[in-house]
């Protein structure tokens, strides 16, 4: 059998995969493709194994068991997973939000908030107005006050698959739904959309506070100290940081500005407000 290694490489973080090479397009596709490299020589310890055999797709690795699937859709959704919780568990001393977080100017802007409040939406309409990627599902926040790339292939869904172009060789995947089952989603590069942080970190400006609704327009407020805390907790995913450090984390709030962002369909706003939109975003204090 002959093998790819591909090799994800973020701030302190790093995966290897060893993959049979009649997979490693499929694989490149989806796993961090705008940072993705490619190396002809196979890991001789990589974090995981990827390769088919008696019509099976095979994950194994270091940590996990040997698993298989019926179908490649399955493999992919299974392993890009994998390797987000790898290069998660990797990164120490950093509170990971479930925000989209961008750079512009290399200052770093963070827009917190729960699924289906427009974190991708939001991103891809920044991104194409200068902004620079770092991630649009989970943010990254040192105790220094610096967000760091995640630079994750973006998850398109259903309720934007009509209004992005999805490359036609792009892999259907099903992604839990929370309660409501499975839907299916794209796993598209950044790149498609614009630029991504090439930097190490870039210190945090802003924070958003998401909120959706269902019109094509936008609203921003500024929230008081008191009322960052309760929102800002639920979403992060590592809270056992904030019972180490609370004095850090609260002095990391205290000292940004945060606003509410009430918004619905940025990807179909006209062209006069989403460049009014970037700009409001810059420019607000």
């Amino acid at each position: 059998m002959k093998i790819t290694n591909l090799t994800i490489k973020l701030n302190k973080s790093i995966a290897n995969i060893n993959v049979a090479n009649d997979l490693s397009n499929a694989v490149k596709q989806i796993l961090f493709n705008a940072i993705i490299q490619e190396n002809n020589t196979k890991c001789s310890n990589p974090d995981f194994y990827v390769y088919s055999s008696n019509n099976e797709y095979i994950i194994s690795g270091k940590k996990i068991t040997t698993q298989k699937f019926k179908n490649i859709e399955l493999l992919l959704y299974n392993i890009e997973w994998q390797i987000v919780d790898l290069l998660i568990e990797q990164q120490k001393n950093i509170l990971q939000f479930h925000a989209a977080s961008l750079s512009y100017n290399n200052d770093g802007y963070l827009f917190i908030g729960n699924p289906g409040t427009g974190k991708t939406s939001i991103s891809i309409a920044l991104l194409k107005k200068g902004f620079s990627y770092l991630s649009d599902e989970v943010g990254l926040l040192s105790l220094q006050n610096k967000l760091y790339p995640f630079p994750r292939n973006m998850i398109i869904k259903p309720h934007l698959r009509n209004i992005i172009d999805i490359p036609s060789n792009s892999y259907n995947l099903y992604i839990d739904r929370d309660e409501k089952g499975k839907e299916l989603a794209n796993f598209l590069s950044p790149l498609l959309f614009g630029k991504i942080e090439t930097g190490e970190s870039v210190p945090l400006k802003k924070i958003f506070f998401l909120e959706s609704i269902k019109k094509p327009e936008y609203n921003i407020e500024k929230i008081g100290q008191y009322s960052i805390f309760n929102k800002m907790l639920p979403q992060l995913f590592n809270p056992e940081r904030f019972r180490d450090l609370p004095e850090k984390i609260i002095s990391i709030f205290s000292n940004t500005s945060c606003f509410k962002l009430t918004i619905g369909k940025p990807l179909i706003f006209t062209e006069k407000q989403s460049q009014n939109f970037a700009k409001i975003l810059v420019e607000i204090s």
